[in-house]
């Protein structure tokens, strides 16, 4: 089933009822939908009802709101197969029509949610940076639910990099001569052909796997899961899934995945 998110059901409420944009909250402003638009409303609510519950993040009385609205249309529909009538306000509430109420409430929710299940990243100081980590995370799992293949593998070694990142610029703050000795001491076994240098942001995602599991950061298992991932990751590049003939699958998702909740098991286990 295709994912509805709010601002899909706001844009159709535009395209159908231009006037619930820029309705103003007096008597003047008031406008009035019969029974000649109850398709529409019944495939607006249709699609309301499908929007994952992690994205209706509204305050209370957004919320209140927002259930007023989508009652109020509901309860018209079946209705108007009797009689016609005009849907014009919640009484005793405001001008504005249900419809407006939907829409106003629905255009301060995110297409974007974390799924209960999502793990938490304790390790992460960040709240921010932490929150758009569990987005991404949520995000990965959610398109694998959705038998998204690529974007469930593109997704999980993208915030495998992220976190490795995290955590490795922690342990330059903290201590950068363990970088540098694990450094000297891939490029002395043969790991690195030469030092990756010193500015993190432009290390790979292979450079962070060999150094996290030098510095005993992540298992020598994880890194294996993700060496198996890395290749995937970099399908994200324009071309490279044409010159290298790599296709996702349902197994390169899971590995995806699987790394990348061993990463956070193995991160969090080792961080103060």
């Amino acid at each position: 089933m295709h994912r509805i998110v709010p601002s899909q059901v706001v844009e159709v409420i535009d395209r159908i009822f231009p006037a619930a944009k820029g309705q103003k909250d007096t008597q003047h402003g008031r406008f009035t939908v019969d029974r000649s638009y109850q398709n529409e409303l019944a495939a607006i609510v249709a699609l309301y009802d499908q929007i994952p519950s992690e994205l209706l993040i509204l305050g209370p009385n957004d919320y209140t709101d927002l259930q007023l609205s989508v009652t109020a249309i509901k309860n018209c529909i079946p209705s108007w197969h009797s009689r016609n009538f005009g849907l014009e306000r919640i009484h005793g509430h405001s001008n504005l029509n249900p419809i407006t109420i939907l829409r106003n409430a629905l255009s301060k929710c995110p297409d974007e949610g974390i799924l209960e299940a999502t793990v938490d990243l304790p390790f992460i100081s960040d709240q921010e940076f932490g929150d758009n980590l569990r987005i991404d995370i949520s995000s990965a799992n959610q398109a694998f639910q959705n038998g998204e293949w690529k974007a469930t593998t593109i997704l999980a070694g993208a915030t495998i990099e992220a976190i490795l990142l995290y955590v490795m610029y922690s342990v330059q703050n903290s201590d950068p001569s363990k970088i540098s000795e694990s450094i000297n001491a891939l490029v002395s076994n043969g790991t690195f052909s030469r030092s990756p240098g010193k500015n993190l942001d432009r290390w790979s995602l292979h450079v962070l796997t060999e150094i996290a599991t030098n510095l005993g950061m992540i298992r020598e298992e994880t890194a294996t899961q993700i060496r198996i991932a890395r290749d995937f990751r970099n399908l994200i590049h324009p071309g490279v899934s044409v010159r290298k003939n790599i296709v996702c699958n349902r197994g390169t998702a899971l590995s995806a995945l699987a790394g990348l909740e061993h990463t956070i098991n193995d991160v969090s286990a080792n961080s103060p």
